[in-house]
């Protein structure tokens, strides 16, 4: 895996997505792997407990420098 130089970072937020970006000092593909949780709140102590969870991908399709990866339907 390349040096990261830069981020992560969140970029272009919408109401169900974002972007996640990224630069490294070499090419390469990167990847963002992200959980959905449904959650309660679970008392005074400010904890929450998770009913459900799911976990989800996103591979770019070529190598690069700079890294961006969208995340839309969260």
């Amino acid at each position: 895996m390349p040096d990261l130089l830069k981020g992560p970072y969140l970029q272009w937020p919408t109401t169900d997505g974002v972007t996640v970006m990224w630069e490294t000092a070499e090419c390469g593909v990167g990847e963002v792997e992200w959980f959905e949780t449904e959650s309660v709140h679970s008392g005074l102590s400010g904890a929450a407990r998770t009913i459900e969870a799911s976990r989800s991908m996103v591979e770019e399709d070529k190598p690069r420098r700079i890294h961006r990866v969208r995340i839309d339907g969260l």
